[in-house]
């Protein structure tokens, strides 16, 4: 056995002080450039017998336990830079390897708990701290097990460290470390007998765990990091692990783990409280970037990457604060990938990734006391696993996972006040959040079940359950009033499973049995208040796949998401502006799910939700001129084929622009008439709402969902619920001579001045059960609004001129079942309603009204031995339930339109149509 231990600390338990032009240079190591590093090495090498090998770190730190303090024009510079190195090699015998950091590290710390400020600079001071460490395990053996395992256990530039300094000092603080380990085979020297286990682990987690980090307060004891006028704060952490186990015969296991990667970050319940006096920017920034590859022939193989938390700034307790104006840019970005790979596996093949939380700034409160010159926050997750069971073996498990129950926040839980007026970035959001996850599983010769998994009960939102308020208006970047708050998210997920012999099952973001469904929102119950002018937008795009296919036995896909512009959120605007959500923003929310198989029952389920606005309590008012608009659109598909086996389908799309709850509201009161939710222009605009469901064919001139079972020799099931609003207020009210209730009525108003209100909605499907010999059955339920105010909605547009009231839905469905050898059953309920009340409410106008509702539903039963039943119903009304009230001179029109028909036929056996 080897050792190499090392301890490198440049100051320590000193207490230093300077006056003017004061400079401490504090290097554990060089930054450079050139790069310096305190190295620490050790080599176990045998022929015939075991190797281990440990380079090990007690402290790299270069100021420890200290006190400094530096006059005007003073300069802290304090580096740790250090590589750690072990490799254990043997050709008969086990192997052991081990770089690890065991004390602490960083290039200002204080982890003796000593009271008072640690590190005191005057003004036009310079504090810089960095970390730049890394550690290489490697483990080689032919014929024995392998195992190698680096860490750098709690690494930060500033370690529980209370500072204070004056004007016009800068504070640069950041940590840098690259982890390493490989275990087993080595590619490069041709050895191709190689047998026992691999086993290579980088980083870990627990209470103890990796922790990664710029500026960091353990939570030890209570920080402060004060600057006066002029300051600047920049902070950055950058992670990058790597784990590779690889052999021929014998399991493969790659690792690699992290509690926290972040720029600022607090484990402080109580409190750190970071604070620049006057003018100043807080710049963090973290990155994190890990692969984990494990490769066998003979035995299992598992890649997993486990992390927990990548942050811009993040902790419960913790505050920012620039007193008058300043800017804050902070950033979470993790790229990750798995792969694990095996011939012949016994148990399971396995390649999972998980980052628990990426958020861009979770903190109690941010606070710029004037004019907040910008304001941005990204977080984004990405995350690739693949993995994959190459020839014949016992039946094991073939699973790749990514991205279950992350969440990924661009701001999240946090309390953003702007004194006075906040200015658009021109190159970057508000609030970001980006998440992407892909997982591949593919089982070529196992008869156990493969499975791929992305992004399952994972929560995505640009601004989540926070509140935003910004004293005066919102500029834009020319510094003109208005500009927008926008809080954009996007997740786009991919599952594909596939295999020869055993159960293939893909999961998309669809519902899981612990977990609700996914979701993406762009704002998220989060009230936001601008005191007079600007825009407000709330943004979302998500693609999510499930793709399942199998040669002989059964294929399950399930796919779907839940995307929301703007969600249960208080907006109010002072002035003028606009308020905008949009589920789809560039291109329509997509969803597919697609399973087959050639010998198997073949399973697809779809699921999508979209709503530009949806809201349950919350409100929307703009004081003067302005308007309010949501937007929804949806595509995409599901199809479910086999050759001998049942097929079966189920599609569920909902679509709404404006959704404003089931009818749950404050109780209501003479006072207060509408207890529900409300969106309201004080003065001129226009309230809009528009869904959509298809793609539009330019061919046909048709909206197209393909929903699709088929198969020959076996059951064909289908079916596919349609539902889709401009505007919408669901539900039942308390009648009107009841006693109130916590049922409140909602209500649109336009802006009394001058403004409309419009609903639209369109929507198109195609439905089929195909079979040869077996059944063959197709549902189709549809429903289509306008304006929907079953729920309790009151309508009010401009008092004064030429206005519109609006509704109009229209939508185009086909459904059909066609067998050969057995029953064929379809049916085709599609209802649409222009405007719709509830018999008590009202719409109050100067102008005109149009209501307008058209619908085709074509449904088709064929089979040539069996019974045939084909059933279309529908139902069109242009206007129904609302007391209309037009001022002065006007129109109103109301139209239905309907195209229904019904086909069915058999050679042998009866017709039912």
């Amino acid at each position: 056995m080897a050792t190499a231990d090392s301890y490198d600390v440049a100051i320590n338990e000193a207490d230093i002080s300077f006056g003017l032009d004061g400079a401490v240079l504090a290097e554990a190591g060089k930054v450079g450039p050139p790069r310096q590093p305190s190295t620490t090495t050790d080599v176990a090498a045998s022929v015939n017998g075991d190797a281990n090998a440990a380079a090990t770190n007690q402290a790299q730190v270069g100021i420890l336990n200290s006190t400094v303090a530096v006059g005007l024009n003073g300069t802290v510079n304090a580096s740790a830079v250090a590589d750690l190195a072990a490799k254990a090699t043997t050709v008969t015998g086990n192997t052991s390897s081990v770089a690890e950091y065991q004390g602490p590290v960083g290039a200002i710390v204080n982890n003796g708990l000593v009271t008072g400020t640690d590190l005191q600079v005057g003004k036009n001071g310079i504090v810089g701290a960095t970390v730049d460490t890394s550690a290489q395990a490697i483990a080689r053996s032919i014929t024995g097990n392998a195992a190698a395992k680096a860490d750098v256990g709690q690494a930060a530039a500033l370690f529980d460290i209370n500072l204070k300094a004056g004007e016009g000092t800068s504070l640069n603080a950041s940590a840098k470390v690259g982890l390493d380990t490989k275990a087993g085979l080595d590619p490069v020297d041709g050895s191709t007998n190689v047998t026992g286990n691999a086993e290579a682990q980088s980083g870990s987690t627990g209470p103890d765990g990796t922790r990664i980090v710029g500026i960091y307060d353990s939570g030890a004891r209570d920080l402060e990091i004060s600057f006066g006028k002029s300051a600047s704060i920049t902070a950055g952490a950058q992670a990058n692990l790597s784990s590779t186990g690889r052999t021929v015969t014998g399991d493969a296991k790659a690792g690699n783990a992290a509690e926290l990667v972040a720029a600022i970050a607090s484990d402080n319940p109580n409190s750190l409280a970071i604070k620049i006096g006057e003018n100043g920017p807080i710049n963090a920034a973290a990155t994190l970037g890990t692969a984990a590859t494990a490769a066998t022939v003979s035995g299992d193989a598992a890649a997993i990457t486990k992390i927990g938390t990548v942050a811009g700034i993040v902790g419960k307790g913790a505050t920012a604060s620039i007193g008058l104006d300043g800017s804050v840019a902070a950033s979470a970005i993790a790229t990750n990938t798995a792969s694990a790979t095996s011939t012949t596996a016994v148990n399971e093949v396995k390649a999972q990734i998980d980052n628990d939380q990426v958020l861009g700034i979770a903190i109690d409160k941010l606070s710029i006391g004037s004019d907040a010159t910008s304001l941005t926050s990204l977080a984004s997750s990405s995350q690739s696993a693949t993995a994959q069971l190459v020839g014949p073996a016992d039946p094991p498990n073939v699973i790749a996972k990514v991205a279950s129950g992350d969440q990924v926040n661009g701001i999240a839980g946090t309390t953003v006040s702007i004194g006075e007026n906040l200015t658009e970035n021109a190159n970057a959001n508000l609030a970001r959040a980006n998440l992407s996850g892909t997982a591949i599983a593919q089982g070529v010769g196992s008869p156990g079940e493969v499975k791929a998994k992305a992004g399952v009960g994972s929560q995505v939102a640009g601004l989540q359950s926070s509140s935003l308020s910004v004293g005066k208006s919102v500029l834009n970047p020319a510094g003109v009033v208005p500009g927008t708050i926008d809080a954009y998210a996007t997740s786009n997920l991919d599952a594909r499973a596939t295999s020869v012999s055993g159960i293939s099952t893909a999961k998309a973001g669809a519902l899981g049995l612990q977990m609700g469904p996914a979701t993406v929102e762009g704002i998220a119950s989060t009230p936001v208040w601008i005191g007079e002018s600007g825009n407000v937008s709330g943004l979302t795009g998500s693609l999510v796949n499930a793709g399942a296919t199998s040669v002989n036995s059964d294929a399950n896909a399930q796919a779907g998401m839940v995307s929301r512009g703007v969600f249960d959120s208080s907006i109010s605007i002072g002035k003028n502006g606009v308020v905008n959500g949009v589920s789809g923003v560039g291109t329509p929310i997509t969803g597919t799910a697609t399973s087959s198989t050639t010998t198997g029952n073949a399973q697809s389920g779809l699921g999508l939700e979209g709503d530009g606005i949806k809201q349950l309590m919350a409100t929307i008012s703009i004081g003067e001129a302005g308007s309010a608009s949501g937007s929804s659109t949806m595509t995409g598909g599901a199809s479910a084929t086999t050759v001998t086996g049942w097929a079966n389908t189920a599609a569920q799309l909902s679509s709404d622009g404006i959704d404003l709850g089931p009818g749950v509201g404050a109780a209501i009161t003479p006072s207060t008439p509408y207890g529900g939710t409300a969106i309201k222009v004080g003065t001129l605009g226009n309230v809009s709402g528009s869904s959509v469901i298809g793609t539009l064919n330019p061919l046909t001139n048709r909206l197209e969902t393909p929903i699709s079972a088929e198969t020959t020799t076996g059951d064909a099931t289908s079916s596919a619920d349609f539902e889709a609003a401009g505007i919408a207020k669901r539900g039942l009210v308390t009648p009107a001579d009841a006693e109130p209730t916590t049922n409140g009525r909602a209500l649109i108003q336009a802006g009394p001045l001058g403004g409309s209100i419009s609903g639209v909605s369109q929507a198109g499907g195609q439905n089929s059960a195909l079979a040869v010999s077996g059944q063959a059955n197709a549902s189709t339920t549809a429903r289509l609004d306008g304006i929907d105010g079953s729920g309790g909605l009151d309508l009010q547009a401009g008092l004064i001129g030429n206005n519109l009231v609006q509704g109009k839905a229209t939508g185009a469905f086909e459904t059909k079942s066609i067998t050969v050898s057995g029953d064929a059953f379809a049916n085709g309920d599609a209802t649409a309603f222009g405007i719709l009340g509830d018999g008590l409410g009202k719409i109050l106008l100067s102008g005109n009204l149009e209501a307008m509702a058209a619908l085709t539903n074509t449904v088709m039963a064929m089979t040539t031995t069996g019974n045939a039943s084909a059933t279309a119903n529908t139902q069109v009304v242009g206007l129904q339930g609302y007391d209309v009230q037009i001022l002065g001179s006007g129109t109103l029109t109301a139209s239905a339109t309907s195209n229904t028909s019904s086909f069915a036929s058999t050679v042998n056996g009866s017709v039912n149509v």
